[in-house]
């Protein structure tokens, strides 16, 4: 298999070999949000607390300083995540997966809960697109990476194109693709929950990445045309 014949490196089936609850995780498209109107609050937050960083439905992170200790007035977009701080460490997160009413829970660092006080009932139903498929492509990015540093100081190619079509097998990446995969995952989820067990699982997957992807660069094989290819010598080159 060449590197080029195929975009199947890693998919959401093979992601779940490894990780029955992956899809789970990510199999939604609307989720609840509070949604702010130029006058709402977030209010009776703790006073150390001096700024916030929120995700939006389009899951774009943004950061928003608390100009009066204790309140923060909530801007005019679908939030789903709320993460506060004080100075550059994490007090407690809010993902508003259960919210309602004019209460906001929060899962503090130390993994006590908490809760603040909405001025106003704004809770919503936003639209989102809960799935990793932007993930595994960032993963077969990653991994064509790290494949193309090898290439580049090891063969003739002068194009990305034309050193990966030097990989005879490129099957043999499909681990390293899933293991960079279920980094990016859990990670984005360990940063938009605080659950440490996600952020484990992150650490783990991204140690286990690393030794599969020298694996795999050391099983791959290099040839051109119909050639089935032959290990790379990494104590000389390879030319076309």
């Amino acid at each position: 298999m060449k590197w080029n014949d195929t975009t199947l490196l890693s998919t959401l089936e093979t992601i779940s070999r490894w990780e029955k609850e992956v899809n789970e995780l990510a199999g939604y498209d609307s989720i609840p949000a509070i949604q702010g109107n130029g006058t709402a609050q977030i209010t009776n937050i703790d006073k150390s607390i001096d700024s916030i960083v929120y995700t939006d439905s389009l899951g774009i992170s943004h950061i928003s300083e608390i100009e009066t200790p204790g309140e923060w007035d909530i801007p005019e977009s679908e939030i789903i995540t709320i993460l506060y701080y004080v100075g550059e460490t994490l007090f407690g997160v809010s993902n508003l997966m259960e919210g309602d009413g004019t209460k906001i829970e929060v899962l503090k660092e130390d993994g006590k809960t908490t809760s603040f006080t909405l001025t106003e009932n704004i809770w919503i139903i936003a639209k989102v697109n809960r799935t990793w498929n932007a993930k595994l492509e960032l993963a077969r990015e990653a991994v064509k990476n790290d494949i193309l540093t090898i290439l580049y100081n090891r063969t003739d190619a002068s194009t990305d194109d034309e050193a990966l079509d030097l990989i005879t097998n490129a099957e043999t990446f499909i681990t390293a693709c899933d293991m960079k995969a279920l980094e990016l995952i859990y990670r984005d989820l360990g940063l938009g929950t605080f659950n440490q067990m996600h952020q484990m699982k992150a650490e783990t997957y991204a140690r286990a990445y690393q030794n599969e992807i020298a694996s795999a660069i050391s099983r791959m094989r290099v040839g051109i045309d119909t050639d089935t290819g032959s290990l790379l010598i990494t104590s000389g080159r390879v030319t076309r």
